[in-house]
């Protein structure tokens, strides 16, 4: 996985700034045990069931695909039992898979973005993620493709971390060497730019865990996502 840093941020005195900025660095060039670790899987529905109501599947496809960051924070201590937090914190994910439009390979960009309520600076690793329902995946997947763990290497994902005014803190990509992830960075801004055609643009395509069934699963585990209505 490599990633881009934008060091600006550290000369900002805003509280929710200057953390973001030590999640997003690592020191020197290469990887470091404290880099995210972006990863991209296929995951069937959680079979959830309350009391007697069973959970009926309706049949077609069944696995979602699910994009995943885990990070390590820095610690910072406001008292002895109390950390600083950074509030407001928005991830962006752009997944790019190969697509079809009207019988022609085409590329789809499919878009979402959670903010968490906040996420404190305990020192610990934290898991943020973007779920892409069996749907959509089903309806933008490229004509006579069918989904498999093989086809992922093919897909390309960028997670971008911004703070609360939208300013880019850092991103990372679903990369293992810095060329790879530079070609990737180029094909992501190319569609965001619209330099090249052949690209489908789908937001709101990667939902937000609070808005799937994995609401339910390792709830205490994980850190707060904003209701909507406070957005």
């Amino acid at each position: 996985m490599v990633k881009e840093n934008f060091l600006w941020c550290a000369g900002l005195l805003a509280l929710f700034v200057l953390p973001a900025c030590t999640l997003a660095q690592s020191s020197g060039g290469g990887k470091t045990n404290d880099d995210p670790i972006v990863k991209l899987s296929l995951k069937e529905t959680p079979n959830i069931k309350f009391g007697n109501e069973p959970n009926i599947e309706k049949g077609g496809p069944s696995k979602w695909l699910v994009a995943e960051v885990e990070f390590v924070t820095s610690e910072k201590k406001v008292s002895r039992d109390k950390y600083n937090w950074i509030d407001d914190l928005r991830i962006q994910f752009d997944i790019l898979i190969p697509s079809s439009y009207n019988g022609r390979g085409v590329t789809a960009m499919l878009s979402g973005e959670t903010i968490y309520w906040g996420i404190p600076l305990d020192g610990k690793q934290h898991l943020i993620d973007g779920f892409v329902p069996p749907q959509i995946i089903h309806r933008y997947l490229r004509d006579g493709s069918k989904l498999s763990k093989g086809m992922l290497d093919d897909f390309n994902v960028r997670v971008s971390i911004y703070t609360k005014d939208k300013r880019l803190l850092a991103r990372y990509y679903n990369a293992k060497k810095e060329d790879v992830a530079q070609e990737m960075a180029q094909r992501f801004t190319q569609a965001d730019d619209g330099v090249t055609g052949g690209v489908i643009r789908v937001k709101e395509a990667v939902y937000a865990r609070n808005k799937t069934p994995w609401q339910y699963v390792n709830f205490g585990s994980m850190d707060l996502i904003k209701p909507d209505e406070s957005k």
